[in-house]
């Protein structure tokens, strides 16, 4: 791959995440969600109703909708090509199997 590329593959690659709007606080110490055993899903401990599923939640982003955080690779990049034997090859391989 040439690096011209992988600058291409890097500016299309970004994460979304998706979470309920923060400003409002819904479940603090005093009323936390419990869990109904019988159902395998969390009720809210005011209204005693079941809290949405994980899709629920998906499936309620709507159009106008904005993801709470975009990660992004930064503008930075720096590859370089290294040989199999090569004096750098082993602490390379070092550096990227440590993460």
């Amino acid at each position: 791959m040439s690096r011209a590329e992988l600058r291409q593959v890097l500016a299309a690659t970004y994460h979304q995440v998706w979470w309920p709007p923060t400003h409002t606080v819904r479940h603090d110490d005093a009323h936390l969600p419990a869990w109904h055993e019988a159902s395998g899903r969390y009720l809210d401990p005011v209204t005693g109703e079941f809290l949405p599923t994980w899709d629920d939640a998906l499936d309620a982003i709507g159009d106008q909708d904005e993801p709470l955080h975009v990660a992004r690779f930064g503008p930075r990049f720096d590859a370089q090509g290294v040989l199999a034997g090569s004096r750098d090859s082993a602490r390379c391989i070092g550096y990227l199997t440590k993460y």
